[in-house]
Formats: C-alpha cells, structure tokens, sequence
C-alpha cells in the first residue's frame, strides 16, 4: 500500500514524483516487464515560418533569401530527406510527414506598424501570406502539389492580427475563428484532413486536432498549453499579450487548449505506445509555466505510462529543455536564422533528435552530393 496525503500541494508533489518514476520505468521497460513492439518511425518538425516577413536591408547578408524563399529551399530538402543517411550511417526512412509548430505566416511587423494601415489592410496580408504557405506546402486538395508528405500544421501568436486599433473594436475568439483569414481557412484545412489516420478535430473551434502514427498519439494545440486569456504569474495578474506596445497589443488566443488536452488524454487509445504534444509557445514560457503543477497532476491521472515529448517553437533557434525536470520539450528548427529543421525519431521506446543545419543541407541537396549525410548535431 502506498502513503498518500490530503493536502493539495502534498498530493500533487506526489503526483509528480510518481509520474517521473513511472516514466523512467517505461523508458527502461520496467514497468510492463515487456519490450515495446516493433515501432520505428520518423517525422519531421519545424517552426516560425514566418512568411511575409520583410528582410531589412542591414540584413541582407545574413539572409540569403528572403523567407518565402527560404521556405522552398526548406521543401526541397524535405522532399529530398529520405536520400540522406542519419550520421550512424543508416538511411533515413519511414517519413511519416511534417509538423509545423506555428507562426506559419508573419502578419503584422514592427515595420508595418509605424505606418498607418487598416483592419482591411491586415486581413489581405494575412491572406495573401496563407496563400504563398499553400503554394509551398500543399492544400489539401493537392496535398503532394509540392512536399512529398502531409503536413500538421498550427497557429502561432504571428497568425493573430492585432485586435485594438484604434479604430477597431476588440473582437472575441468565435469572431476571430469565422473572419481572420488565417484562422478560418486551418479551420477549413483541419476539416478536409484525412480520417485514415484517426484524426479528431476539437468540436468547439474546429482548431485544435490530434492524430496516430503507429499508435504514438500527436495532440496539436496551436498557439500554447492553457485554457484562460487571463493568467496569474509570480502573483501578477493580467491578460496574455504578445509583446505588448503601445497601443497594439495582441491578445493570445488559446481556444482551450488545455481542455482539449485534457480530453484526447482521456480518451487516447490502449495502445497508445507514445505521446508526442505541439504548441506554437514552448511551456517553460511564462504565459504557460504556471501550468506545470495541472500538466503534472493531469499526466498522472490520465496514467501516461508510455513517453512523452513537447515540441514547440517561438524562440527562432533550437534547444532541448526538460520541463520541470519531468518532460522532455524540444524547441525545433526555423527558418529564421540560424536556419534549423528538426528530425525526429521513434523507435518504439523512445524519442530521439536531430538539429539539421539547413543552410549546409541545402548545398547538399542542390548538389546532389552522393551519399548524403545528415549536417547536424543530436539534441535528445
């Protein structure tokens, strides 16, 4: 029999140590006495995509194209990844498809904003950039029109027009969903996906979605791991915006997210084997770090005694962090500067990494060097 105590904060430090010790069990194999079955699979993630932005002119060299650009360069290797081989030497594959942790479009910019613009003006860049991620990526209707694998993309805080110009009256997340062009058409793309895959749009916003490769469990959450606009962080409180200036502030639309975690957990299948979860905000943030103490508690109860692994993005560049010292969280690969893609592989018991150095994987792939190595570094 093992002590447990009443009291919340005692119970829940308690939730936490077990969820640990039961991962390092899976991990180890231990905690079935059983060896996982052959799963073996490879995906591929990547974040801020950020087209539309504008290069300045000071950074003309650092850019060797501008992100549109960059982001065919990116497709080109993506089609081209299973003619590389990892650098043990063996070949890459089993691709399953691509996961895009937000900020897929640039919107708004700190250039655009001194000038005087509209609401109007905001949509039709919005589309115009949504547009030019479908003639890279794919529709759906043509999914393969460009990359050889289907793409899981979600929002992140760049795919949000800014609510309060001064002419411009705050609009609420169910308005938002059925006029911001961005939003509207994910909504639309999420509800042309495939269903072979055991694919679950969120019924309430039709934003969040989850999905199986080989009974590992991808739940995409867009923008970051919580419910409330409102938040409480080192005893301030407030609403989430995203570098808030001025007169433009940009409020983080969430779409309860958290509660549609909480609910895919709940219902995943037996035979989950892997989770893996996706936001644009990476949770070690502060618009998401108070959430660690309910992700822990909600980890244990819903008994995830298989690996977990966060993916997110926002940072520009690549990291590995755990998330308080329980979950792995991988910020993947941009193609803002320094140019990163990140390749990740399932085994059937763990999750690993690779931080793929685009700018050299372009040459190769442009190239076509024989017997393509993979330029990087492991990151887990």
């Amino acid at each position: 029999m093992v002590a447990t105590s009443n009291h919340p904060r005692m119970s829940l430090a308690y939730n936490c140590i077990l969820t640990v010790a039961i991962l390092i069990l899976v991990q180890t194999g231990l905690a079935t006495g059983t060896t996982a079955q052959a799963v073996d699979f490879t995906f591929i993630a990547v974040s801020d995509l950020h087209i539309g932005y504008p290069v300045p002119q000071k950074d003309k060299e650092s850019f060797p194209y501008d992100l549109k650009e960059r982001n065919k360069k990116y497709a080109s290797v993506i089609n081209d990844i299973e003619n590389y081989k990892w650098p043990s030497g063996k070949k890459v594959n089993q691709v399953k498809g691509v996961v895009i942790a937000g900020d897929i479009t640039e919107g708004d910019t700190r250039r655009t904003r001194k000038k005087k613009f509209t609401w109007e003006d905001e949509m039709l860049r919005h589309e115009g950039q949504m547009h030019d991620f479908e003639s890279i990526y794919g529709t759906l209707k043509n999914p393969q029109k460009s990359l050889k694998y289907p793409v899981f993309e979600g929002l992140g805080n760049h795919d949000f027009t800014i609510l309060n110009y001064k002419n411009t009256k705050f609009i609420d997340e169910e308005s938002l969903i059925k006029t911001h062009p961005v939003i509207k058409r994910l909504h639309e793309r999420n509800e042309a996906r495939p269903k072979d895959i055991n694919l679950s749009v969120d019924p309430l916003y039709g934003i969040h979605y989850h999905w199986y490769w080989n009974d590992v469990l991808f739940i995409h959450l867009n923008n970051m791991i919580r419910d409330k606009m409102a938040y409480e962080y080192n005893g301030k409180k407030g609403i989430i915006y995203d570098n808030p200036e001025p007169g433009f502030k940009r409020p983080m639309g969430n779409f309860k997210a958290f509660s549609y975690l909480t609910e895919t957990l709940k219902n995943k299948k037996k035979s989950t084997k892997g989770i893996v979860i996706i936001s644009h905000y990476p949770p070690f943030l502060h618009p998401v770090a108070d959430q660690f103490p309910l992700f822990c508690n909600l980890t244990h109860f819903s008994k995830l005694q298989v690996p977990v692994l966060i993916l997110s993005g926002h940072k520009h560049h690549s990291s590995m962090t755990m998330w308080g010292n329980v979950y792995p969280s991988l910020v993947v690969g941009s193609p803002m500067t320094p140019m990163a893609m990140t390749l990740i592989r399932f085994d059937g018991k763990k999750f690993s990494a690779m931080d793929i150095n685009m700018q050299e994987a372009i040459k190769r792939t442009e190239s076509k060097t024989k017997n393509r190595v993979l330029p990087g570094y492991t990151i887990l």
